[in-house]
């Protein structure tokens, strides 16, 4: 349920969409994203950028760990957490009204 609101995050939100995009054009190499392309690509369009970016940001921000980047997540998910809290723009907004409405 957490890996959907966080879909629902990047969906609901231009700006968080944004910097979920900047941090994947600015901070990741190019032998990361294709590292990211390739494991998603036996699930999902590898082609389709968008879908990429929003899958890497539900993946690697969801609070257990997904058999799925495991080599980067350690790396990786600090400093997108850094970098969206320094725009201002948690990705726990949802996830944090989900579990108070239960």
């Amino acid at each position: 349920m957490e890996h959907e609101l966080l879909h629902a995050r990047y969906f609901a939100s231009e700006s968080y969409r944004q910097a979920v995009g900047d941090f994947w054009r600015e901070t990741l190499s190019e032998e990361q994203r294709g590292l990211i392309r390739r494991e998603f690509g036996t699930q999902f369009n590898a082609r389709n950028e968008d879908l990429m970016i929003n899958e890497f940001q539900a993946y690697l921000l969801q609070s257990r760990p997904p058999l799925w980047l495991t080599g980067l997540r350690g790396l990786l998910r600090p400093r997108l957490l850094e970098h969206l809290a320094a725009r201002g723009e948690p990705p726990n907004v949802f996830v944090r009204h989900w579990r108070v409405s239960l």
